[in-house]
């Protein structure tokens, strides 16, 4: 069970849900509700009541169902299996359940993360299908679309983002010229994630863009594995709607569970073979399918670099921080700040300069993001979110949508 998130769910072959939890949720009764909605899981009927410190939950139909549990004090929370159970998926999963800016939680059902997907089965297909993902912005380079092509549904809209760090050609020609050693292939993955943050910074400002334009619908995040470019565009994600630090980097590591390495073996090695000279093996390419708390922390470590950097160098068109807000639900009051404002942020976002997305790209990151009292607007679980902004005064910054309730 991860430390990010205090109940775990689990579809057994049969079709069953094993459903456990931490004792800091809840060492009484617990009330479990089931629905095929995130948003309907709080008011559906009961399907076990006073279940401690797990439960069993059978005779359910369709392929993916959301849980509210209810403990007898305290906060009730919904869940659901982190990764979708597909046959031939890659790494794909969920980042609703994190608890975000001002005590609330990422909805579930809004935002996935995911490998290729060239392999989906029909079935897979009829699963993410009913997802509703309405957006992909997709992190492969052209070449990897020829070999591994997208198969999701034809109503998701596919954005090319190609992220493809200068470091890759240069590391597998030095394999091809005198070899390598797994610890200098974990060196590498630490400097691609360097590469994050100091080159592709309008890449990830599109993603964001992408994000805020979102109205109903999933939004989804790939790249090959769905755990290095798709884990950092995911942490981005995840820090602006106000999660904790160590949440996000258990998020992270979550691909040391879901990402099948044995089973993606063979395809890295054909895919990276050549260009190393025919010089790659397992034991040297297995850091490269690992995750590893230090690669995500290079990139961290690299954004305060270049913070510090751009703040000594700067201009008043540059960003001093990166906040954000939230949005109120469809049917609820809206804050002070209306649609045209959100609009008119998404443009002044859109439209900044190379040098101010640049430097906004760096400042995104968990360490430096804060979400103010002032943007907290209440929500209701039945109700899908939209979209929000956040501009201060002489500053640009990026917007997010806000899918936390």
């Amino acid at each position: 069970m991860s430390k990010a998130f205090p109940i775990h769910v689990e579809q057994t072959p049969e079709g069953d849900y094993l459903l456990s939890w931490t004792e800091e949720f809840s060492d009484a009764g617990v009330e479990v509700r089931a629905h095929t909605a995130p948003e309907s899981a709080a008011e559906a009927e009961p399907v076990a009541r006073a279940a401690r410190p797990g439960v069993r939950i059978t005779g359910l139909e369709g392929p993916r169902h959301y849980f509210h549990l209810q403990p007898e004090q305290g906060e009730g929370v919904t869940a659901a299996q982190r990764n979708v159970p597909l046959e031939a998926g890659t790494n794909f999963r969920d980042m609703g359940g994190y608890r975000g800016a001002d005590g609330r939680r990422v909805r579930w059902g809004r935002l996935f993360r995911s490998g290729h997907t060239a392999g989906l089965s029909e079935r897979d297909q009829d699963i993410v299908a009913a997802l509703d993902i309405r957006v992909c912005c997709d992190f492969r380079r052209e070449d990897e679309h020829l070999i591994e092509p997208t198969r999701l549904p034809a109503s998701t809209r596919i954005v090319g983002l190609t992220v493809n760090p200068g470091s890759t050609s240069s590391f597998f020609d030095q394999v091809a010229e005198r070899g390598a050693a797994p610890v200098d292939m974990a060196a590498f993955m630490e400097e691609i994630n360097r590469e994050f943050v100091r080159h592709h910074a309008p890449q990830f400002r599109r993603m964001f863009g992408e994000l805020l334009d979102l109205g109903d619908g999933g939004f989804m995040i790939n790249c090959a594995a769905g755990k290095d470019r798709t884990g950092f565009g995911a942490a981005m994600i995840l820090a602006a709607l106000g999660v904790a630090e160590d949440d996000i980097v258990a998020d992270y590591l979550l691909s040391d569970r879901y990402f099948p390495i044995e089973r993606e073996m063979e395809r890295v090695l054909r895919k990276y073979g050549s260009e190393a000279g025919g010089r790659l093996d397992p034991a040297l390419i297995r850091p490269m399918m690992e995750t590893r708390r230090e690669y995500i922390a290079a990139s961290g470590d690299s954004a305060n670099v270049n913070t510090g950097r751009a703040s000594e160098n700067s201009t008043s068109a540059a960003p001093g921080r990166v906040i954000a807000a939230s949005s109120s639900p469809v049917g609820m009051p809206r804050p002070a700040w209306n649609q045209r404002r959100v609009a008119s942020h998404a443009r002044r976002a859109r439209n900044a300069s190379d040098t101010a997305a640049d430097h906004a790209m760096r400042l995104v990151t968990w360490r430096s993001l804060k979400c103010p009292s002032s943007c907290a607007s209440t929500a209701s679980s039945s109700s899908p979110v939209r979209r929000a902004s956040s501009v201060s005064k002489n500053t640009t910054r990026l917007a997010r949508p806000s899918p936390v309730k």
